[in-house]
């Protein structure tokens, strides 16, 4: 109403403030004294009596300056319950979060941990959502929940050592596979594959039926995309409260999460690969492992 450029806009609106003012209302107490009517000219006489009215004085509040009505479509709220969204306390879980993370090292030689960073790498975008409804994996016969079935993956970091134009070629590369040097190098300096620190290991004595099933379920689903795992004991199987669904205040030891974790001796195989007999085997063998650790030997 104002104009597009405030062409019309009162001059009033310019006033960018106002005033409180106190205004009394009412009347204050007033003091009446009693003369004799003959006294009434003598003003040395003294008072005969003296009776004081009630104070009825109230103030009331008033700003006085410019005063605009705004139109809003916005119902009114009983402030005491306020349903609107601005004033709606916060989400439990803020924005950013603190997550806790393992880093895994290696001893030199060993080329365990370059292969599981290069799983990891390699692992279907699937194998790290937390969460994605139910599902039928076979040879099981009822739903289990599809969540994350490894770790989160925060990247592999290999040591980085200032190279001189005379040290000697034999130093120790980055995955620790040839050695000598000259004497000034620091040692072995591992790489570190930093991943979600995922809980405790499995003990499958308090498990229901329904937990026991949803962590043999692991290892179906990740032979069911063509992997297998090489390492399948309890202590590569991780626990921690659940539901990941939840804020971490609201999680249980009763509504366990499961993780599948340790990929070091894990490979993938396709219809081409000359390794499929020999997933078959290990296929069959792990899953015999699974089911013999929950004593889950029928569904």
């Amino acid at each position: 109403e104002d104009g597009e450029h405030g062409e019309r806009k009162d001059p009033k609106w310019t006033r960018r403030g106002g005033e409180v003012k106190i205004i009394p209302q009412g009347r204050p107490s007033v003091v009446f004294h009693a003369i004799q009517s003959h006294n009434l000219d003598k003003p040395d006489v003294p008072d005969e009596g003296q009776f004081r009215t009630e104070n009825t004085t109230t103030y009331r509040v008033e700003y006085v300056g410019p005063v605009r009505r705004v139109h809003t479509t916005v119902e009114w709220h009983d402030p005491r319950h306020p349903t609107c969204e601005h004033v709606k306390p916060p989400p439990e879980v803020p924005p950013t979060v603190k997550m806790r993370v393992v880093g895994k090292t290696s001893l030199k030689y060993d080329r365990h941990l370059v292969n599981e960073a290069a799983n990891y790498e390699a692992f279907e975008k699937h194998f790290f959502e937390h969460w994605s409804g139910l599902n039928v994996l076979p040879p099981m016969h009822d739903p289990v929940p599809v969540g994350a079935l490894v770790p989160q993956y925060y990247g592999y970091y290999v040591p980085v050592q200032d190279c001189d134009e005379d040290k000697d070629e034999d130093a120790e590369d980055t995955d620790g596979n040839s050695s000598a040097g000259t004497g000034t190098s620091p040692g072995y300096l591992s790489p570190i594959l930093l991943l979600e620190d995922c809980g405790t290991i499995i003990n499958p004595n308090p498990l229901t039926h329904d937990q026991r099933t949803e962590a043999l379920s692991l290892i179906y689903r990740f032979h069911f995309a063509g992997w297998a795992h090489g390492s399948v004991y309890h202590r590569n199987i991780l626990t921690q409260p659940g539901p990941l669904s939840m804020p971490p205040s609201k999680r249980s030891k009763d509504t366990p999460s499961f993780r599948l974790i340790d990929f070091g001796r894990s490979y993938h195989v396709d219809n081409t690969n000359f390794k499929k007999s020999e997933w078959m085997g290990d296929r069959f063998s792990e899953e015999t492992s699974m089911k013999k650790l929950f004593d889950m030997n029928s569904f």
